[in-house]
């Protein structure tokens, strides 16, 4: 069930990472029925763990591209991305005392940050890689 729906206003230009977005969208979309079915404690752990260790791949591989190529926006990308995964690592910490309370609050999480990350900094990157050859 697709309930975020990847649209052509995300994409940054940067094929490899729009396919990371899509693929980290998809994830967040597996957790929406886990979510809504109230799912076992090792059902919802599998998605939450596909979830963030992807996550984490993403995070590293943009930083590295964008490092690669001087982007003058790093630190603004280091820093949101570091929020990120502070926050994340909270809900992961919670997810065993109360998965009933966490899962859906960081499934709202994931759903809203990755949206207007994609959309308010990582399309940044996108014009300026383009110029200097990346696709």
């Amino acid at each position: 069930m697709q309930i975020v729906k990847w649209r052509e206003s995300y994409e940054t230009g940067v094929a490899s990472m729009d396919n990371q977005h899509k693929t980290l969208l998809d994830l967040i979309n597996q957790l929406y029925p886990i979510v809504r079915d109230h799912r076992g404690q090792e059902e919802i752990s599998k998605i939450v763990d596909a979830c963030l260790s992807y996550a984490k791949k993403h995070l590293g591989d943009e930083e590295q591209l964008l490092l690669d190529n001087n982007f003058p926006g790093l630190q603004e990308q280091l820093d949101h991305h570091a929020q990120f995964t502070e926050t994340v690592n909270t809900f992961a910490k919670q997810l065993t005392d109360s998965p009933d309370t966490v899962v859906p609050e960081l499934y709202a999480y994931l759903r809203t940050w990755w949206i207007s990350h994609i959309v308010g900094i990582d399309k940044k990157y996108g014009p300026y890689l383009q110029e200097k050859g990346v696709k």
